[in-house]
């Protein structure tokens, strides 16, 4: 039903403006955009350098799964790394098995997750509102700021984020399709299982919840009988057993560090207390923190953010979608948003679950839109997505124009202010389209321009940072022709995993550390055998302060700016300790 205060369409609906041309130009792009983003992932995935320090931890943990041949526990330079189960390494390896152990292949597995979890989002959103709806809401997800990332990335996030999407899809089939229960326990069970095994219990922290207020909220629109509900409380046990099929040995091996460390403290340490400053501090700084997913929302699903307020303004006035698609959307957002904003430590990644519903929620917008059924406030709020977008542009655009000054020289800045105006010029026209209600003008625009100006921003704005930023390869080249497997290199205030992955040592001789204590780095400066010793200018400086001389031989450095550590600039040295010649 239309809603009262609506007024006619100041254009003709979105999907067929300026007749049949502008209508079959939108759907071209929209059947095209999952395949250019994939392949703008592909080439993201395979020009730039691995991050400190999750990317390459996860990377390195894979390779040494390779090399140890041990898949039960996973390491990290020949130790354990209990921080997260190893699904997601498992896959990683498998691939690197295949296609070795580069940058590429350690992050193909979160590519293809990526286009699965934009396919089942479009699952979903055609089950709860309509095929067109379905294909807007893939292209929407695959192409935000935050999911394209994260599924570029060798991390954790996108793996999950599938196994989570896969359960919501089966969860939603049983509610459309209440005789569909005897076989959608079969991918519940794979999305609690796997997630499990990605993250914990952050699947079922996300899942669990959705259902309960979607069924809350859609009542009989939503209850699909009791059974449904027990294949649902089955599936879940049958997930934690298959965790703890991995789980239980994996914690005996270690001694219960898997637990404590997995556990313990990266779930629940991590909800109770604010850890390695990712959050605030103290009582205020929490207070201080809790909004702040919003613009990480905000800025995390640009360029789509466009069409979002005027998806949340019709969802609160029931102007969207039915009882039942309502409900599940509530379900999907609110409580994973709420979760993790009360959690003590905040990152950008923890918030993903959220995106496929507010991908959904953008493209039910659209269909809205076309139909007639937004109201003037909603109106008012479509256009007002104009400020959201416009105000990330800029900033994204300054943060480009930025990389290319702090990298230096005179073709990295040509080449990020290029990016910088492309990027801000897009975003926005983009904008200017949207307080006209140009939609069909906007969307177009964003379709064609999301793929190039993604890897025009990597390649040309970013990428000449990554050798300031990840200067793992360079520290790798200045050691490996001076090194025998049997050789030692130690670490001193430099210990950061891409020395880890780009060195590949050996796991039986890997990179250890040098004590604190300045007295014993001098003990080992004097000890009659060849090794080296990675460290800053600083921390070499401050041992030679303490315990003199240390006699070692500067072989290489390289420049660093170090963004674990606010960004400081640091000269990372290659110091050989020489063995005695031989009399």
């Amino acid at each position: 039903m239309t809603p009262p205060d609506a007024r006619p369409q100041t254009e003709p609906e979105p999907f067929q403006r300026r007749g049949e041309t502008g209508g079959r130009l939108v759907s071209f792009l929209l059947a095209a955009s999952p395949w250019l983003l994939v392949a703008a992932a592909l080439v993201v995935a395979a020009s730039t350098r691995l991050f400190d320090r999750d990317e390459t931890n996860y990377a390195r943990t894979a390779v040494e799964m390779l090399h140890s041949g041990d898949w039960l526990v996973p390491q990290v330079n020949g130790q354990t790394f209990a921080h997260k189960p190893p699904m997601t390494y498992w896959l990683m390896a498998s691939v690197m098995r295949v296609l070795g152990e580069g940058e590429f292949a350690a992050r193909l597995i979160s590519v293809v997750a990526l286009l699965a979890t934009g396919l089942l989002t479009g699952l979903v959103a055609r089950r709860l509102l309509d095929r067109e709806v379905g294909r807007w809401a893939t292209a929407m997800f695959m192409g935000a700021a935050l999911p394209f990332i994260l599924g570029s990335s060798a991390m954790l996030d996108m793996v999950l984020l599938f196994f989570i999407t896969l359960g919501a899809w089966a969860f939603v089939e049983q509610v459309a399709r209440p005789s569909s229960w005897w076989w959608a326990w079969i991918p519940m069970t794979i999305s609690m299982g796997g997630s499990m095994l990605t993250k914990f219990p952050l699947g079922p922290a996300v899942l669990l919840p959705m259902f309960l207020v979607a069924v809350i909220l859609g009542r009989r629109e939503v209850w699909a009988g009791w059974r449904p509900f027990l294949g649902t409380i089955v599936a879940t046990l049958l997930g934690l057993a298959i965790f703890l099929a991995w789980a239980i040995p994996a914690n005996r091996a270690t001694g219960g560090e898997m637990a404590q460390t997995g556990l313990m403290v990266h779930v629940i340490g991590r909800a109770l207390r604010p850890m390695e400053g990712h959050g605030g501090s103290g009582p205020l700084g929490y207070l201080l923190t809790l909004p702040v997913y919003v613009p990480i929302v905000i800025a995390g699903l640009f360029p789509w953010i466009i069409h979002l307020p005027a998806g949340a303004s019709a969802l609160v006035r029931r102007h969207l979608g039915s009882v039942r698609g309502r409900a599940v959307l509530w379900g999907w957002i609110v409580p994973p948003f709420v979760m993790f904003s009360l959690a003590a430590t905040k990152l950008p990644h923890y918030i993903l679950p959220v995106f496929p519903p507010l991908a959904i929620l953008a493209a039910a917008a659209l269909a809205a839109y076309r139909e007639g059924r937004l109201s003037a406030k909603d109106r008012d709020w479509l256009r007002g997505g104009a400020f959201f977008h416009g105000t990330v542009a800029i900033l994204a655009a300054a943060a480009i124009a930025a990389a290319g000054v702090v990298a230096g020289g005179a073709a990295a800045i040509a080449s990020a202010s290029i990016a910088a105006v492309l990027v801000g010029g897009v975003g926005l026209l983009a904008a200017a389209w949207q307080l006209r209600e140009r939609i069909a003008s906007v969307n177009a625009l964003l379709l064609a321009s999301t793929p190039v100006l993604i890897v025009v921003a990597v390649v040309m704005g970013v990428g000449p940072l990554d050798r300031l930023i990840k200067p793992g390869p360079e520290i790798a080249a200045i050691l490996r022709p001076r090194l025998a497997d049997a050789t030692a290199v130690h670490v001193h205030g430099y210990r950061e995993p891409g020395l880890y992955y780009y060195l590949d040592r050996p796991v039986e001789n890997p990179i250890l550390d040098l004590p604190k204590d300045p007295a014993e780095v001098a003990a080992w400066a004097r000890e009659p055998s060849t090794a080296f010793l990675v460290t800053t200018t600083d921390h070499l400086a401050a041992l030679e302060e303490s315990a003199g001389d240390l006699g070692l031989v500067e072989v290489g450095s390289v420049p660093m700016i170090h963004i674990n550590k606010d960004g400081r600039r640091m000269r990372i040295l290659v110091l050989e300790r020489v063995a005695p010649a031989a009399p």
